[in-house]
């Protein structure tokens, strides 16, 4: 990203209550941000449906834009 002009740090998190898809939209609320972009990959349904996904949990609650790339 810096040879193309951004800037971009890391921050290291626990996940927490709201498990991995909580964490990052805390993330992004704590830094003011108004686009989300992040990889999207889903397993077999019947894995989703009992560990759940943090591509679903993004889709449904999402408060700001995201793009996603598969």
């Amino acid at each position: 990203l810096r040879r193309h002009g951004m800037s971009a740090h890391s921050v290291v998190r626990s996940s927490g209550v709201g498990g991995v898809s909580g964490a990052l939209m805390d993330g992004c609320r704590e830094f003011g941000a108004d686009l989300m972009v992040m990889g999207a990959y889903e397993h077999s349904k019947f894995r989703e449906d009992i560990l759940g996904g943090v591509t679903q949990d993004i889709l449904e609650g999402a408060h700001l834009p995201v793009l996603m790339s598969h």
